[in-house]
């Protein structure tokens, strides 16, 4: 998966974020790492002319609740 994002998205960096306690319930192994690239320790997120600073490995879950955005925004 990670060689199909870095294909098809040309990031610089991917960072994974799999330390969700959930995963400990099931068994499955909780760690923080980077998978590609060079991750800095804070991004500057542009979302509608707004700058946001996202903590990639500190901040909750991905830093930056995009999955909460109305659909359909413009």
């Amino acid at each position: 998966m990670i060689e199909v994002l870095v294909d098809l998205l040309k990031p610089d960096g991917i960072y994974l974020r799999n330390d969700s306690p959930a995963r400990t319930l099931e068994g499955i192994e909780q760690y923080k790492r980077p998978a590609f690239g060079a991750v800095p320790e804070l991004v500057t997120v542009d979302f509608v002319g707004a700058r946001f600073v996202v903590d990639i490995a500190g901040g909750q879950k991905t830093g930056f609740f995009l999955d909460q955005e109305p659909i359909g925004r413009s």
